[in-house]
């Protein structure tokens, strides 16, 4: 009997219900004859961990994009920057674009190919980037990617060829994955990973029940049955599995926590720091008179709560590394923060990110195997299922 090789898609932001018969009419067909589940986020901005490797923030030590760690900032340069630098847009622009390219040079420097290759400043004010440094550094691959083995080097180990066609050093556009799956895949591939990220570009700009999203969505289903086909005639036993990390809900509010932060007698930097992400404001606090000034004005805020211990604990945050988080506040389902340190001036439509109950935030997962989940599973879960499809169940790999 031939080994079995596998076709793992990563459709960027695939609501569970975005798999219909009018919208993803080769997906639907796929799962009539396979499986249709859904995937639940965990909560971290960086999920390759999880599905590569089936770790949860606490285990890997990845939380979101940035993290608080001064110490290796790769952003030093902004300390140069004077404190009026962002009130001008030109100054501003040239000083981003320097601090940048030395970042990517530092990154490189350290052996950090995966922050080096998406090196970003996002909307983050210029002179409080030099509190922040990159949660994840290594690429899927590299050994130092996570504590213990994910599946690329685990397949390596194996001796098992594999090819990667995604983020961050892949164009993740669905025009470019069609013509790179198509000419570099091969008949002696036993796994071939794709990254298709237009979804979640339309989803935020436009929101994820527009004409803009559902135009992202065909392309990538016409994309993946050109793709699929062509695996059918190259491998002796093909087997498909497309998942969304995450879905996309709407949004409906704003809430403004920079300002409510700025009304208090506190001084950023000194007394605390903070990240805005856009679904959670990220805390550190250098005096427990900031911790209890900054808990009880945030109370006091719509559309939005603190994380307890058991709320940590759920979501796997409790034990793991403090410069992903000291405190959290966590918004409400269809809720962002604005401006955010990624959204400053254009509020988005979409967002992720919010707590794994909410079912809009859920993923969709399409297998042809008609053993796959039926419902929603952790997205951890997507690192075993893979390795079942590849037959490879039984290796010595899990914990």
């Amino acid at each position: 009997m031939a080994e079995p090789s596998l076709l793992m898609v990563l459709v960027y932001a695939l609501r569970h219900d975005d798999v219909a018969p009018g919208r993803t009419p080769f997906l639907w067909e796929v799962a009539r004859g396979g499986s249709r589940g859904a995937t639940q986020e965990i909560f971290a901005g960086q999920l390759r961990p999880a599905f590569f490797a089936g770790l949860y923030p606490n285990e890997s030590g990845v939380g979101h994009l940035f993290c608080y760690d001064p110490a290796s900032s790769p952003f030093r340069l902004a300390r140069l920057a004077p404190s009026w630098v962002d009130r001008s847009a030109r100054l501003s622009f040239w000083a981003r674009r320097a601090i940048e390219a030395s970042a990517r040079r530092v990154e490189a420097r350290r052996g950090h190919r995966g922050s080096a290759s998406a090196c970003t400043l996002a909307e983050i004010p210029t002179t409080r980037l030099p509190s922040f440094a990159f949660s994840e550094r290594h690429l899927p691959w590299e050994d130092r990617a996570s504590p213990r083995p994910g599946l690329l080097s685990i397949l390596s180990a194996l001796r098992l060829p594999w090819l990667h066609l995604g983020y961050p050093v892949i164009d993740q556009r669905t025009s470019f994955l069609t013509e790179a799956a198509l000419s570099r895949m091969r008949a002696s591939h036993r796994f071939v990973f794709l990254h298709y990220a237009q979804l979640d570009w339309a989803g935020h700009t436009h929101g994820p029940h527009g004409p803009e999203a559902s135009a992202a969505l065909e392309a990538i289903d016409r994309s993946l049955e050109a793709i699929w086909r062509h695996a059918q005639a190259l491998w002796a036993e093909p087997r498909l599995l497309v998942f969304g990390d995450h879905g996309m809900v709407p949004v409906r509010a704003h809430v403004n926590v920079e300002q409510a932060l700025d009304e208090l007698p506190l001084r950023v930097g000194k007394d605390y720091v903070v990240f805005l992400d856009s679904t959670v404001a990220r805390f550190w606090f250098h005096a427990e008179r900031a911790r209890a000034l900054i808990v009880d004005r945030l109370e006091g805020l719509p559309h939005g709560h603190w994380l307890t211990a058991s709320d940590l604990e759920a979501l796997h945050l409790d034990g793991g590394k403090r410069e992903n988080g000291e405190a959290f506040w966590l918004l409400d389902e269809g809720v962002v923060i604005m401006p955010s340190y990624f959204q400053r001036k254009v509020p988005p439509l979409g967002m992720h990110g919010y707590h794994p109950s909410v079912e809009a935030n859920w993923g969709g997962l399409v297998t042809n195997d008609p053993y796959g989940p039926s419902g929603p599973i952790p997205l951890t879960d997507v690192f075993r299922l893979a390795f079942r499809l590849l037959g490879l169940e039984s290796a010595r790999v899990f914990p």
